[in-house]
């Protein structure tokens, strides 16, 4: 097995086309049906399911992708080792940020700008999939078990979001019970907001009815702006995002959201990942105040 034949399969595999992987590498077109043929061979299973010009990737193929990327990841790993001999803050940072995404902004600008050989790889889905490799999570839970060891942010307080002329608008508090019958837009099942309503609703024993699940803050308040329901939202990340609504606090204690900083500590991490795992660490709670 031979690294370009990783190298080939890793692109072929999330493009399913093998004259647009070969356009990507600067390679003829046969050349890489050859490579990849013979990485199948070499293994003794197909790793794709053929369609006339496309493939798609099968199971054992889903299967050896996951070792294939973690393995070039290694490798990129190691030359970024060799490179911090020399002093060097370089390299690429694979960041998943969940919450607080103005707040990272702010943060990867004022760190790139302060080194400039330094890139960012960054994704805000919730479906990033097992198979996203990064080096921090920035979310109040984060989906990947292994990332174990974490650095709190922001803590923030919880609010019911409602449009204005709501019937619970001009309250200055409400309780879970009185948003009985209440359709609710959220965020994905899997997040902190969504889990911390549900559990909340259970207790009471009320059914949380959803109109709209949307992973984008930002189109949560709209929703809720136009009526179409009301929202859980975190208060200071979210505070502006959107004009014609009012934010209640909630009279049950525990409507509170920890924004952390995850990371792998059994997994090498480059010396640039780790600057700015330091400097956000340093400098998110101090923004967070202002």
């Amino acid at each position: 097995m031979e690294l370009l034949q990783l190298q080939y399969f890793v692109t072929v595999a999330h493009l399913e086309n093998i004259t647009h992987a070969a356009r990507r590498h600067g390679v003829p077109q046969p050349a890489m049906s050859q490579t990849i043929s013979r990485l199948e061979k070499d293994l003794g299973v197909r790793l794709f399911d053929r369609q006339g010009n496309r493939l798609h990737l099968n199971e054992k193929g889903a299967m050896f992708l996951d070792y294939a990327e973690r393995a070039l990841n290694e490798l990129d790993s190691g030359a970024d080792a060799l490179r911090e001999g020399a002093g060097e803050l370089t390299g690429r940072i694979s960041l998943l940020v969940l919450e607080n995404r103005n707040l990272l902004i702010d943060l990867v600008a004022r760190f790139a700008a302060a080194h400039p050989r330094v890139t960012f790889s960054i994704s805000h889905t919730y479906s990033a999939g097992p198979q996203y490799t990064c080096d921090l999570c920035v979310a109040a839970r984060c989906p990947y078990p292994h990332m174990d060891k974490s650095a709190p942010l922001v803590e923030e307080e919880i609010r019911l979001d409602v449009p204005k002329g709501h019937r619970l608008a001009g309250r200055k508090s409400v309780a879970v019970r009185d948003l009985e019958g209440e359709t609710f837009i959220s965020m994905p099942p899997e997040t902190y907001l969504y889990r911390t309503a549900a559990d909340w609703f259970r207790r009471a024993g009320l059914p949380l009815r959803t109109a709209v699940i949307c992973d984008d803050p930002f189109s949560v308040r709209r929703y809720v702006a136009i009526g179409m329901g009301v929202a859980f939202v975190p208060a200071r990340s979210w505070k502006g995002l959107m004009g014609n609504t009012v934010l209640l606090p909630l009279q049950e204690e525990g409507f509170r959201r920890t924004t952390q900083l995850f990371w792998d500590d059994a997994r090498y991490m480059p010396l640039a990942a780790r600057a700015f795992r330091d400097f956000v660490a340093a400098e998110a709670p101090r923004l967070a105040a202002e």
